[in-house]
Order: C-alpha cells, then structure tokens, then sequence
C-alpha cells in the first residue's frame, strides 16, 4: 500500500493508469511522477520480482541456509544468524553467494545492506 500526494489524480483504465497533476495545487506537477515510479516498481516487482546476489569474499566467509533465517560465518569467533522477513527467499547456490528474491525492491534492498552491516566490504 503507498499514500498518494493530494495533489496527484489517479485514473484507472481498462489495462492503464494514469498519474495526472490537479490544477490549482502547488506542486502536483513535481509530485505526479514519483506515484507512477512507485507503482511501476510494485507491478515489476509482482509480475517478475527483484533478486539480489551477495558474494562473500573472505578466508572461511560462508553463508548457509537454516530454515527462514541464514548463518553466515564472516571470521568472527560464533556464527550469526539472520532472520528473514515475510516475502524474501534466498538461497546459497555455492556457499559464498547469497541470492535474495522478493517481490518488494525497498525490502530486497534494505535485507542487503543489514547482511551487509554484519562485515563491510574493505575498500
């Protein structure tokens, strides 16, 4: 579910919807564009979904599989584990790639970077 700028109508079609400014409200015409952005990404995201790879690089960096959640040893003296929200799958074809897949962009990405916050990259 997203909220709408006030000032941004929105027309259902037949197979289209359409994003217009209202006139006589301030900057509706800046705000028309990011609802169509923002719906475009929903439909992406239900019709062919958004994944992600991470690769672990690293002496003894793994990552595996352990139900709705992945334990990753990144070097550190005990594994970590990382729960997975509602709506994300990953798997771990070779055990230093993770593939995470959902439905959801802002959710796929915001999964990466808390995997990632576990152990930064070097630059």
């Amino acid at each position: 579910t997203r909220t709408i700028h006030h000032g941004v109508e929105v027309n259902f079609a037949d197979t289209a919807i359409t994003f217009a400014p209202r006139e006589g409200v301030a900057g509706a015409n800046a705000q028309s564009g990011t609802p169509r952005a923002l719906v475009n990404t929903m439909l992406v995201g239900v019709t062919e979904g958004y994944q992600k790879k991470l690769q672990l690089v690293g002496v003894g960096y793994s990552a595996a599989l352990k139900g709705n959640a992945i334990a990753l040893s990144l070097g550190y003296s005990h594994p970590i584990e990382h729960q997975l929200p509602a709506g994300v799958t990953a798997e771990c074809p070779p055990q230093t790639e993770i593939v995470l897949k959902g439905s959801e962009k802002p959710v796929i990405g915001q999964v990466d970077a808390d995997l990632r916050a576990y152990r930064r990259p070097e630059p």
